[in-house]
């Protein structure tokens, strides 16, 4: 195995398309600078970017829109070659009396009364007017199944519903090509069977469930897009596209996080999980899977709906504060590059010979002509396990003649040893992140 060179990676704007996704969340609170994050997220090949509307920020006085600091973001991802998607909310201190925080995170205005929704209503139709032609996609409220979001309410599936339906059909008076969307936390199938019974079919284009896990292909991705599928067909929603609206894993946790036993984070662990998901998810065949997030949330304490946390968890792909690159804004950008264009998910069965305790996860895909293969070990991220050498690959049911293997971690291009005769790649790298197999003329290096 000899390194011949790395990966050429792209900007947004040189790429077509591609599923990838970042969160672009929270500049609503003004946790992040989204100044500092533009130049390496255009640099970054990332095609879609998860926005979320603010309502308190754009409304200031009653009936008054302002709309210049989400114009800002919209215009300039868009300048850049990405794409952004709207999660519309939260509410508004103006009309709601006695919020538990200053941007009325998570509260709901169906759970505010007539007066509230009739503002609500007016600042939607307003919105939509005003993003006429440059944002297509838009998600309806954040996590509604958590009390978090949900104030002063509790979680129910039918009151969203309504409240999806009633968002929805103001955005679609001004844009009536809108796609709508629905998000949840979670997918517990009691919620869901509720919450897509209640809208009536052809209300709902698209809907993002958020998973976060220690082990990413242990969240239950591929039972849970077979339940939600299941559920969803049943109540008339064929047609709903299913996202993974929010993922992530953090580079640092603080004390009390649900992920601080792993060892505290680490940009490895982050860089690591977010190959592996991606790959995992794209697997099984998500038509956009979002990051989260952007940058680190350390201007300013992040708002829940009665919760702040002063120090959350890092989960940026650029660190807070400096807003330079971390060890998951390389990766991502690779996913970009790797998974640009137009790709196929195969089934191409191919063995890896290598001596291990660990279990082997395989999947394939083509683009254009090539055929490419992806591996690696499913081993826990924490133990931060080092690439190895010698794995056998058998690639006899490929149309790779000249094979490479591509580091998906660090970029790295090898020429492999390669048996002709048994079309067999005699010493690959093999790891606990994705590595591609591909003829070297798949991609640029």
């Amino acid at each position: 195995m000899k390194k011949i060179g790395e990966l050429k990676t792209y900007a947004s704007k040189d790429i077509d398309k591609n599923p990838v996704s970042i969160g672009f969340e929270c500049m609503d609170r003004d946790v992040i600078n989204p100044d500092k994050c533009y130049k390496l997220l255009g640099e970054s090949g990332v095609k879609h970017a998860r926005c979320q509307t603010g309502w308190v920020k754009c409304e200031t006085q009653k009936g008054v829109y302002d709309f210049s600091w989400l114009d800002k973001i919209v215009d300039t991802l868009i300048s850049m070659g990405i794409k952004p998607w709207f999660n519309v909310g939260f509410g508004n201190p103006i009309y709601m009396p006695d919020v538990p925080n200053p941007s009325a995170v998570g509260c709901m205005p169906i759970f505010y009364g007539d007066e509230v929704v009739t503002a609500w209503k007016k600042y939607i139709r307003a919105m939509a007017k005003h993003y006429k032609g440059r944002v297509e996609y838009f998600e309806i409220w954040n996590e509604t199944d958590l009390t978090h979001f949900c104030y002063p309410g509790e979680p129910d599936p039918k009151t969203y519903a309504e409240f999806i339906v009633l968002t929805g059909d103001e955005i679609k008076k001004e844009i009536p090509n809108a796609k709508i969307g629905a998000c949840t936390a979670g997918s517990q199938l009691h919620y869901m069977i509720d919450l897509f019974a209640t809208i009536p079919a052809g209300k709902l284009d698209f809907y993002g469930f958020h998973t976060y896990s220690l082990m990413p292909e242990d969240c239950g991705i591929i039972t849970r897009h077979k339940i939600l599928r299941e559920v969803l067909n049943y109540y008339g929603h064929k047609n709903t596209e299913i996202w993974t609206g929010e993922c992530g894993h953090a580079s640092w946790h603080p004390d009390g996080h649900w992920m601080v036993h792993e060892g505290g984070g680490s940009e490895r662990r982050q860089a690591v999980w977010q190959l592996r998901r991606y790959f995992t998810d794209f697997n099984n065949h998500f038509p956009i899977v979002s990051f989260f997030q952007i940058a680190d949330m350390m201007e300013k304490p992040y708002e829940k709906a009665k919760e702040v946390l002063k120090f959350p968890a890092r989960q940026g792909i650029l660190n807070g504060k400096v807003y330079t690159p971390k060890l998951s804004y390389y990766t991502i950008s690779r996913l970009s590059t790797v998974f640009a264009g137009d790709f196929e998910i195969t089934a191409i069965p191919f063995e890896i010979d290598f001596d291990t305790e660990f279990e082997k996860i395989k999947m394939s895909y083509k683009k254009g002509e090539n055929d490419i293969l992806a591996y690696w070990l499913k081993i826990e991220i924490a133990k931060e396990t080092p690439l190895e050498s010698g794995a056998k690959i058998d690639i006899r049911n490929t149309n790779i003649k000249n094979p490479i293997a591509i580091d998906m971690f660090d970029g790295s291009v090898y020429k492999v040893d390669f048996d002709k005769k048994a079309k067999t790649v005699l010493d690959a790298p093999i790891g606990d992140y994705p590595i591609l197999i591909c003829d070297e003329s798949a991609f640029e290096f």
